[in-house]
């Protein structure tokens, strides 16, 4: 992989090199993020910091290239660890739009949990995870205004080949779209159609699928509605989730960002929640909810979003896993770090503190 990723580098650079040196820019954001996980007797800490590049390459009418890359240690193992998140040439065409190298791939459609995204887990809850970033080929071809279709092909270390198939067109005001994606596992094929659109101030959505080798069905419906108290913007978004097949892929980094909390299997039915309240223009609060239906386990994560002066941002997440033992949302044994020689056991909850400065 490092040898495909290093051979696009070159590519892009001869493509770019004929118009400017001088346009190229650098920005990004540095991060420090500390994790502390335990329960009420033994608790476990992780100091990680990231540094996020991203190159602004010269543009044409055309053409676009991008790279961007994080660089990230933690106090455990004392190592770095690189990452490429992008490292693409995109080109339109007359008919078409072809992008190709790693890639952010993702098909949202406004929900908390995606059961049909192109990867399941790409991204949850607003957290991202490297499932997002893909190398792959995908071809865009837009019909008119609100309709279009994406081809996506793309591959792995071992050579696995996955590819997909999206359509998207509105009808009535509704957001509609469905598609058809083919896993590295030959056994592994799904099909889904999603819809998205308002009733009066309601916005409403939900999304049907099928896992065809395994002959399981996957159904989602949600709605979400905002308002003002005086100044204060609130958000409240809601969902129901079944699905028996892939709810734990999508679930494997919702507790904390860099550890799979989730150890036992999730099953299949879930609802989700959120309440986002604005203080004021640079303060959020939020409190996210998630229950699973055939034990009645629950997590509970509250979280605060700060603007600090000096255009630094702080962001304040805890959670707490309010399940008995032996529960999906009961107390876990995990490793915070995949490097880390020692397990913590009957862990509880966690508390995670962020500060980052784009630059």
């Amino acid at each position: 992989m490092k040898l495909k990723l290093s051979l696009l580098f070159i590519i892009l650079l001869v493509i770019i090199a004929p118009t400017s040196v001088y346009a190229i820019e650098v920005g990004g954001e540095i991060e420090v993020k500390g994790y502390t996980v335990g329960n009420n007797s033994e608790y476990s800490t992780l100091l990680q910091e990231k540094l996020n590049l991203e190159l602004f390459l010269p543009e044409t009418e055309k053409t676009e290239a991008k790279f961007e890359i994080d660089i990230m240690t933690d106090s455990k193992t004392k190592s770095n660890n690189t990452q490429i998140k992008k490292l693409y040439l995109s080109r339109k065409y007359e008919e078409f739009d072809l992008t190709v190298g790693r890639q952010p791939i993702s098909w949202l459609f406004g929900s908390l949990l995606n059961p049909v995204d192109f990867n399941l887990g790409a991204e949850t809850i607003e957290q991202e995870s490297s499932a997002k970033n893909v190398d792959a080929v995908e071809i865009y071809h837009p019909f008119n205004w609100g309709s279009n279709l994406t081809g996506v092909l793309s591959t792995t270390d071992s050579g696995k080949i996955k590819y997909g198939v999206r359509a998207r067109t509105t009808i009535n005001g509704y957001d509609l779209t469905a598609n058809f994606v083919k896993e590295r596992n030959d056994l592994e094929k799904r099909i889904a159609a999603t819809l998205k659109g308002d009733i009066g101030t309601i916005g409403v959505y939900g999304a049907a699928g099928h896992y065809i080798e395994q002959n399981e069905n996957i159904f989602l419906i949600g709605a979400d509605y905002s308002f003002y108290q005086g100044i204060h913007q609130i958000i409240l978004q809601g969902e129901y989730l079944y699905d028996k097949v892939g709810i734990n892929n999508y679930l494997a980094n919702i507790f904390t960002s860099s550890s799979n909390i989730l150890t036992t299997e999730v099953g299949s039915e879930l609802v989700a929640g959120t309440i986002n309240y604005g203080i004021d223009d640079f303060n959020t609060l939020k409190v996210t909810a998630l229950m699973h239906l055939e034990d009645s386990s629950l997590l509970l994560i509250p979280e605060y979003e700060s603007q600090l002066v000096g255009n630094l941002d702080l962001n304040l997440r805890w959670g707490l896993l309010l399940g008995a033992r032996g529960e999906v949302f009961g107390p876990q044994e995990i490793n915070i770090t995949d490097n880390s020689t020692s397990n913590l056991s009957n862990l509880d909850n966690f508390l995670e503190i962020t500060l980052s400065y784009p630059f």
